[in-house]
């Protein structure tokens, strides 16, 4: 995605989905969002979350991340604890329970996702690469279930090679 800055239409830095993240986001046990995000550009970014309602109400990240311009992809997080997330209208709790819209958005203050209309306040130019963007759900980390773990499977192996290798030596 990317913000062409200045102004007007492409002025801002946003990437939209709608149908993909609807829905009641504390019933299904939505702690955070994560994802791979990589800036492209030649100015820094900072990444922030912006949620809607079914009413236009809006929540944003009160974190963001932090792009260097031309940097590697960099693992985000945007937190959906009330405690992180500044609301414009209504309750927070409320409006993660009506969510119709998802926003990644490119912009250093908060506040700037509830002026909507104010292109000049919001341009950002820059070329933002978003991949993997997850649900995490009852923080389980990326909203899989866990797998068995792996390094204890690892070490369980070498411990069985390793007694197979002193049983044969007697």
């Amino acid at each position: 995605m990317s913000g062409v800055g200045a102004g007007g239409s492409g002025s801002n830095l946003v990437a939209i989905n709608r149908d993909a993240w609807d829905g009641d986001y504390l019933a299904a046990g939505l702690t955070s969002v994560t994802a791979d995000l990589r800036n492209f550009g030649t100015s820094d970014l900072y990444i922030r979350l912006l949620v809607i309602d079914v009413d236009n109400n809006r929540i944003a990240s009160t974190g963001a991340v932090f792009l260097p311009a031309g940097g590697d992809w960099t693992a985000g997080a945007f937190s959906l604890a009330a405690g992180d997330l500044l609301a414009g209208l209504g309750a927070v709790d409320d409006l993660l329970q009506s969510v119709t819209e998802l926003r990644i958005w490119g912009t250093g203050d908060p506040n700037a996702v509830f002026r909507p209309g104010d292109n000049r306040q919001n341009a950002v130019s820059g070329v933002l690469g978003v991949d993997r963007l997850t649900p995490d759900v009852f923080g389980n980390g990326a909203g899989v279930v866990p797998a068995p773990a792996t390094a204890w499977l690892a070490l369980l192996g070498l411990l069985g090679a390793g007694g197979a290798r002193r049983w044969r030596r007697h």
